[in-house]
């Protein structure tokens, strides 16, 4: 379904951006808007007079430009903190990636190459310090691996992205592993 079919011959449209659209038809008082790409509108309103469809489409084409200005300056501070995590990152040091649903797996990378905000990262394993090695424990990174494969791994906001996982700068504490299986 297209939005065409919510849209009369007497509406016209007022505002669009990214964040949305508003359309009024001041025949019959009626104010029609959709938030991005929706195909349904977010408000289909009539009102009482043409004061109030006014002020109805001034509320909404304002509230429209701040999420436009709000996520603007998410983009902004994203970027930031993308360019400060790269810069904070040198060839050999090492990341660690904690990840599991019904236990915790704990992965560990040391960083090849860095070109801007791509990385090229080598699993190191690891290596226990407290526990048996059976099902829980902690552990730190294998500093005397050779390295395995090389992986492609992007920095983002929230850390470096490796496969499906993110990883953050290890801070030289053990990390806590569970690995038990029912």
């Amino acid at each position: 379904m297209s939005r065409e079919r919510y849209i009369t011959d007497s509406s016209r449209l007022i505002y669009e951006t990214k964040a949305g659209v508003v359309y009024i038809n001041e025949k019959d008082l009626i104010i029609l808007s959709f938030k991005g790409k929706q195909s349904k509108p977010s408000l289909y309103m009539k009102l009482r007079t043409i004061e109030a469809l006014k002020a109805k489409a001034i509320e909404l084409v304002t509230q429209y430009n701040q999420t436009l200005d709000r996520k603007a300056k998410e983009q902004e501070k994203n970027k930031l903190r993308k360019q400060e995590f790269a810069s904070s990152l040198s060839v050999g040091d090492y990341l660690v990636s904690s990840w599991g649903y019904s236990m915790t797996i704990v992965d560990y990378y040391r960083v090849v190459s860095i070109k801007g905000l791509n990385l090229q990262i080598e699993s190191v394993g690891n290596n226990i310090v407290e526990g048996s090695g059976g099902y829980q424990g902690s552990c730190v990174p294998n500093t005397k691996s050779k390295g395995g494969e090389v992986l492609k791994a992007t920095v983002t906001p929230y850390g470096v992205k490796v496969k499906s996982n993110y990883a953050s700068k290890w801070d030289g504490v053990s990390s806590h592993y569970f690995n038990y299986m029912d």
